[in-house]
């Protein structure tokens, strides 16, 4: 074969490989850019999805804050609504607050298990277990009622900051009061509890 000839085909044929190599070396980088957008086009989603399971969760959580505090305000009119009347024996004995009163602090603490802060949640459902503790007040119908004011109070104080997001106040002396009986009064049947368990074993 003439050399010019066989220079020509050599040339000829480094010039295809090397068309080759670049066509595949393109379709490589194409084939890398088309995934990276995939991968990143998914990131986006996933992100996207996490923003919105989030904001639909902050507004569960601030909707039923809403709603906690306007339970609470409803609960201090029944209770003040009481409060200024004067009841007949008859009528202090049928206790007609006490429905009423159940009703709010058991949709209050159905709401409270929306609230995603831990802290929040649990000074409010203390507040709630406190105040469903009345009966410890005291001998009449208004020592009830004012067991319930003040625990009307403390969670409208802390359902209010925790609006504002404030941080959450410190109790009022005469909660942490009510508090404190209410701890004692379960101290001592837990003991009367384990006493009969133990006397019965």
């Amino acid at each position: 074969m003439d050399a010019t000839v066989a220079a020509g085909w050599i040339g000829g044929l480094t010039g295809l490989g090397g068309a080759s190599v670049g066509a595949m070396a393109s379709i490589w980088a194409t084939r890398n850019s088309q995934k990276h957008a995939a991968q990143q086009a998914l990131l986006t989603r996933e992100h996207e999805v996490a923003d919105a399971k989030e904001q639909r969760l902050f507004e569960l959580a601030r909707a039923a804050l809403d709603t906690t505090l306007l339970e609470w305000q409803a609960l201090g009119k029944i209770i003040d609504q009481y409060q200024h009347q004067h009841l007949t024996p008859q009528q202090e004995e049928a206790e007609p607050w006490e429905s009423p009163v159940k009703e709010h602090l058991e949709r209050i603490e159905a709401l409270l298990h929306r609230i995603p802060e831990a802290e929040v949640r649990e000074r409010l459902q203390r507040v709630v277990y406190v105040a469903g503790r009345d009966r410890l007040a005291g001998p009449t119908y208004r020592y009830n009622l004012s067991w319930l004011h003040v625990a009307v109070r403390e969670g409208v104080r802390c359902t209010s900051a925790h609006l504002r997001e404030e941080e959450l106040p410190p109790p009022i002396s005469r909660f942490v009061s009510n508090d404190e009986i209410v701890t004692e009064d379960d101290y001592m049947y837990n003991e009367s509890m384990n006493e009969a368990r133990g006397n019965g074993s």
